[in-house]
């Protein structure tokens, strides 16, 4: 509604008048500016609306442990109800990414090792350190499932131990650590 305010007045400075030939809408005056807003003002309270309608919906399938997109993360498949299983070689793919980036220290290092041997992300697509990242971030991998403001540990979902994702969480903090410690 702001933007469209500001919109109205910069066209308003350039004496420009916005009509229309199905609505009662002319902005040139004070009916049809009040018009022109209401009409906004329902615009966006439809989108508010909309949004919060797929934020409860979203909130409503987390906590039934279901998936609410079409492509699950790297280690699992969406079974028929919406829920997640783990898939054995993709979850045998992730302890590995998580044991080598533990000993070479280097996101851009394993993806390029990753790249190296034949393997690929979960879409077929060659991993970067974005892709890497994005698996060492996850904490679904330690059961601990978030979405939309609902947290649970799923247990089900679990495919590595908390030692092993702890330790790589703290391969990759550890420049943050060091900088703290400076300060």
């Amino acid at each position: 509604l702001v933007d469209l305010v500001k919109t109205e007045e910069e066209l308003d400075e350039l004496d420009v008048g916005l009509h229309s030939v199905t609505e009662f809408l002319d902005t040139t005056n004070p009916v049809g500016r009040f018009n022109f807003r209401n009409l906004a003002s329902a615009a966006e309270l439809e989108s508010d609306l909309t949004s919060q309608r797929v934020k409860l919906g979203m909130y409503g399938l987390a906590r039934e442990r279901k998936w609410p997109n079409k492509q699950p993360p790297l280690g699992y498949e969406k079974v028929d109800d919406g829920t997640l299983r783990i898939d054995t070689a993709e979850a045998k793919l992730v302890h590995e990414i998580f044991e080598m980036y533990i000993q070479e220290r280097s996101m851009p290092q394993i993806a390029f090792l990753l790249n190296e041997q034949g393997k690929s992300t979960k879409q077929s697509d060659a991993w970067c350190r974005q892709s890497v990242g994005k698996v060492l971030r996850n904490e679904l991998y330690i059961g601990h499932y978030q979405i939309a403001g609902f947290e649970a540990d799923v247990e089900e979902y679990r495919i590595l131990p908390d030692d092993l994702f702890d330790k790589a969480t703290a391969t990759r903090h550890r420049f943050k650590h060091a900088q703290t410690q400076m300060d």
